[in-house]
């Protein structure tokens, strides 16, 4: 948690869309395996803009929750369910 604190990452607010960084148009190797994401749709920090993830990650599901950036912490539960349903 300090970590952030201490960082100059700058937040967007949540109605602005942030630039996009060049390094994310460079060719990624493809992702051979399935992976789970668990997005707090509060997350102030990561932006429900960001969850265009498919084009990267073939094989992908995607959990919202409601929550913020501390999903683990602050729903413990839902994400237990999300990994479950998952097959975890």
């Amino acid at each position: 948690l300090n970590w952030y604190r201490a960082s100059a990452i700058v937040v967007p607010a949540m109605d602005e869309t942030p630039p996009r960084p060049a390094f994310l148009d460079a060719p990624f190797p493809p992702t051979r395996m399935p992976v789970l994401v668990i997005w707090g749709m509060q997350d102030s920090a990561l932006l429900p803009s960001q969850l265009d993830l498919a084009d990267y990650v073939p094989d992908l599901t995607i959990e919202k929750i409601d929550a913020g950036h501390f999903v683990p912490w602050q729903k413990p539960d839902a994400v237990i369910a999300a990994m479950r349903r998952w097959g975890v």
